[in-house]
């Protein structure tokens, strides 16, 4: 179930509102002022947001340009304005928002947006989605190209050597000049003794 908030200080129109999206299958949630709602966003959860212009404090100007900062441009913004002059209709398209709405609310056309944006928005996260799971596809041949280059290199001692040698010295931070294998059972070959010195006359 898609999950919108309502940003509006009129307790009448927030009740109306909310509850008509509840009948629409929507669950909403009201803020009373922009930080609130900007307080609300921060936990996360939402698809859509209807935002009043005119509040108390933080206008809905402002608050939308907030949300644009900190949330980026993919959750959709909607704006509700009792002011019909195109200049308001500007600075809300300036602050970041994708749609307006005049109040009072024609409620077929709010349903309507609404629907309209939360499909775009379903698409778009579907798309991230397929988007990190084809990265994180490739991150996982990458090991597993990398594990079999490893295992490949055993069969060629004198290339493995390198290859762990430098890993090693990467590892610790300092050069490595080399590694020495031995066979297990192997004796290591000993110095034979010393032969006497002669006495000197």
């Amino acid at each position: 179930m898609a999950t919108i908030l309502l940003v509006d200080d009129d307790p009448l129109v927030g009740k109306t509102l909310v509850d008509l999206l509840g009948l629409h299958g929507y669950a909403a949630s009201r803020a009373e002022s922009a930080e609130q709602g900007l307080e609300a966003l921060g936990g996360g959860g939402f698809d859509l947001v209807l935002l009043d212009v005119r509040l108390p404090g933080m206008s809905g100007f402002e608050a939308c340009a907030r949300i644009r900062e900190v949330h980026g441009p993919y959750l959709p913004v909607i704006m509700m304005t009792a002011f019909g002059d195109p200049v308001a209709v500007r600075r809300g398209y300036e602050a970041g928002a994708d749609d307006f709405l005049a109040k009072p609310i024609d409620t077929p056309a709010l349903i309507l947006k609404v629907r309209a944006f939360l499909r775009l928005k379903s698409t778009h996260d579907e798309l991230a989605r397929s988007r990190e799971e084809a990265q994180a596809r490739a991150r996982d041949l990458s090991r597993l190209h990398e594990i079999g280059r490893d295992w490949s290199l055993i069969a060629e001692p004198a290339e493995f050597n390198r290859m762990l040698t430098q890993r090693l010295a990467g590892l610790i931070g300092a050069p490595v000049v080399g590694i020495a294998s031995r066979t297990p059972g192997a004796r290591c070959p000993r110095r034979g003794p010393r032969s006497a010195r002669p006495a000197s006359g």
